[in-house]
Parts: structure tokens; C-alpha cells; sequence
């Protein structure tokens, strides 16, 4: 168990299992290795004046923050629940089942709400998430995530590897090591990330956000130039040099001054004039520029513009607030939700014998009580629900169990 502990710190990677020397192996293959190793090399160079984003810098970006946080804890609030099937219809796997015992607290410290937070994390920023297998005596004693940027996936032949540089170096793992789960992807080996793919997007509102920094980090005052006629001396002690001019006005009235000088009157002799060069923020659209960037942001992680509140321009109602939701577990969750449990699910290692993971989406959107009461109604009426399943969808005892 030390060695596990000691792994999860990035110390240890012999937890996870002995992997063979790739070069003593000298297998027969179908296929030339393939490798993906966008990972080592994760930040596209720029060919633009705008900042260069990358995946660790994401989320500093509060959009790409908040659409994160939405699918995260979304994903996390939901209950992962372990069935088997029996050729006539699913039973529950049972607290036993091996999936569902390392659920109940994947790594110490660690929940199963945890475990699932990260691995979108992983898919959103890095669009993969490695989730290692840590074993004790041969059988899994906890999950894992694993540094997704510190992945290369190849193909070699009908194997995958998992190239893992750590602490201790490169260590090769396999699929009895990881759970790969994936997000869409070019290649079939390793999932898009969408930091990448939508560099532009967050250059923007990364740009915008220290452009409104910088322009309040001057007292909200433009740029400007001041004009001078010539042979005016606009100030007592100056001379009528424009750079002496500048130094002196900055002095008087810059917002680097002792006091500030924003809000001061300033008193010219002579003839002097002021022309602004930036507009103003209003002028310039910028709350618009900044609205769109964040509808943006929206499109690319997949998430409904007002969960992040961003405009939507729509009226929200009740009725289509439910909708809203509906909708938002249907085409923001689902396909995320998809992906992690056919991951889990084909990993003979933590679902054997025709057990499967599905999420409880009905802990995500529930119906009102009216609308719930006439669900099971046709339910009990179509045969299709029972009252114990009834019973343990609303939390209750199943009839006739002890209290």
C-alpha cells in the first residue's frame, strides 16, 4: 500500500503494474506503430500579437472557468450506478462488485464525485483522461487520474501503450494499467483537446481581458498628445521643449504621480491642447467584443451560453428553464457521459461478467411532483415500474423492509 501512496505522489510508477521492455518483446505486428504525442508539445506557437493560451492557463480564463465548472459538477452530482445484464433485462451488480467497491472511495481522501470531476477536467482542457488501475498483490486497490499532458499514446499493432513520464522517468503502461477515456477525436488513438482547437477563441478573450486590465491600470485614461503653439510656453518653470513639456504634464497629472492624478484639474498656460487617441471602452463595443467571447467559449465547451452567464437575448421562464435543462443533459452531458461509461464499462479488469456503468441522470432533472406522480402512474399502469422501483427512485424503503 506505501508504494500505491506513493505513486498517486508521483513517486512510484512500479505500482501500476510490470511492463515488459518493448525492445525484448520482439512480438509480430499487424500494424507499424502509431504514436500520438501531442502532449509533450501541447502549445501551438503563435503566429499573432495576442497571448498564447495554453491548457494550464485555460482555467485561469474565467469563461473557459466557468463552462469547466459546469460540466465537472455536473458530472459529479450524478450517482454512478453498477448493473449487470442477464439477457432478460438489468439487475443492480451489487455493493460488491468490484467497480463499485473502488467507487466508494477511489484513492484516500477521494469520492467517486472526485474521480469523475477530474476525468472531465482532463477531457475538457486536454480532451483525454488517463485513469490508472493501482494494484496491490495483483488486485485494484484504487483509481486514479493520471497527468494527461504527461501521456504519448502509440498503437503497436493490436496493442495500446501509454507512455508515462514521471518523477522516476518514462515508464511504459498498458491497458491492464489505464482506463483511456477519450474525447472526439482525428486519429482514434488520442481524443482532441479543445484548448487547441479553439486557440483563437481564448487569444481573444484572453486579449480582451488584459487589454481592460491595462487601460483600468491607467485611472480609465486614454492615451493622448498634447499640442503646443509654437513659441508657447505653456508652463512657468518649463521650457518650451515638447519632451520637457511631457515630463512635466506627466508629473502634474499622470496617474503614476504622488497623489494620483486622476481626477485633478489641470491648468495649462499658453496655448495648449489635448487630443485623445483610444476611444472609449464604450465606444469601442467593448462589453460586446467581451459578450461574444464568452457566447464563444459557450459554443466551444459545449455548454448553454446562460449557464456561464453570457447573453443569450432569450426570455427565461419556467417552462423553457426546464427545457433548458433537458436540453443541457441531453446535448451538453449525455455524449460526455457516453464516452466515460463505455470506457469504464469495457475494462474487463473493473466491469467483468456483463457488468456495466450508467449514470442516474434522473438525479440531474427531476420533474416536478404532479409530473413525477403521472410518470409512475403509466408506469404502473403499462407494467413497466414497480412500487419498490418506484420507492427507490424517491429514496424509500422498498415495502415491507425494516426500518
Amino acid at each position: 500500500m506505501g508504494q500505491i501512496a506513493d505513486f498517486l505522489l508521483g513517486r512510484d510508477l512500479d505500482s501500476l503494474g510490470a511492463a515488459p521492455n518493448r525492445a525484448a518483446r520482439g512480438e509480430s505486428r499487424s500494424l507499424a506503430p502509431t504514436a500520438s504525442r501531442e502532449s509533450f508539445d501541447f502549445a501551438p506557437v503563435s503566429s499573432t500579437s495576442l497571448p498564447t493560451v495554453t491548457q494550464t492557463a485555460a482555467l485561469r480564463i474565467a469563461d473557459v472557468y466557468a463552462a469547466c465548472r459546469v460540466l465537472a459538477d455536473g458530472v459529479a452530482s450524478l450517482p454512478p450506478r453498477l448493473y449487470r445484464d442477464t439477457g432478460n433485462g438489468r439487475v443492480a451488480a451489487g455493493d460488491d462488485q468490484r467497480l463499485a467497491t473502488l467507487l466508494r472511495r477511489p484513492s484516500p481522501g477521494s469520492t467517486s464525485a472526485d474521480l469523475f470531476s477530474h476525468v472531465m477536467v482532463g477531457l475538457l482542457l486536454d480532451g483525454n483522461a488517463f485513469v490508472g488501475k493501482f494494484r496491490s498483490e495483483g488486485s485494484i486497490v484504487q483509481l486514479g487520474c493520471l497527468d494527461s499532458q504527461s501521456v504519448v499514446v502509440e498503437q503497436q499493432g493490436a496493442r495500446v501503450v501509454y507512455l508515462y513520464s514521471g518523477q522516476e522517468g518514462m515508464q511504459e503502461l498498458s491497458t491492464a494499467d489505464v482506463v483511456h477515456v477519450k474525447a472526439m477525436s482525428s486519429d482514434g488513438i488520442r481524443g482532441m483537446s479543445p484548448v487547441r482547437q479553439a486557440m483563437s477563441v481564448l487569444q481573444l478573450n484572453q486579449a480582451l481581458i488584459r487589454y481592460l486590465s491595462s487601460w483600468l491600470g491607467n485611472d480609465s485614461r486614454p492615451g493622448g498628445i498634447l499640442s503646443i503653439s509654437d513659441g508657447t510656453d505653456p508652463f512657468a518653470t518649463a521650457t518650451a521643449d515638447p519632451a520637457e513639456i511631457k515630463r512635466d504634464a506627466e508629473e502634474l497629472y499622470g496617474w503614476r504621480s504622488e497623489p494620483p492624478g486622476h481626477g485633478r484639474v489641470a491648468v495649462f498656460k499658453g496655448e495648449l491642447s489635448y487630443e485623445a487617441v483610444d476611444p472609449p471602452l464604450r465606444e469601442q463595443e467593448f462589453i460586446a467584443q467581451r459578450e461574444l467571447s464568452a457566447r464563444e467559449v459557450a459554443r466551444v465547451m459545449r455548454v448553454p451560453a446562460h449557464m456561464i452567464d453570457a447573453a443569450t437575448g432569450d426570455s427565461m421562464t419556467y417552462a423553457n428553464t426546464q427545457q433548458q435543462a433537458r436540453a443541457f443533459l441531453d446535448f451538453s452531458l449525455r455524449p460526455w457521459l457516453v464516452r466515460i461509461e463505455q470506457a469504464f464499462t469495457n475494462d474487463p479488469d473493473l466491469c467483468p461478467g456483463g457488468a456495466y456503468l450508467s449514470f442516474d441522470t434522473d438525479a440531474l432533472v427531476r420533474m416536478d411532483p404532479d409530473g413525477r406522480a403521472a410518470f409512475y402512474k403509466a408506469g404502473i399502469e403499462g407494467g413497466w415500474l414497480t412500487i419498490d422501483e418506484i420507492r427507490a427512485r424517491e429514496d424509500l424503503p422498498p415495502i415491507g423492509a425494516s426500518s
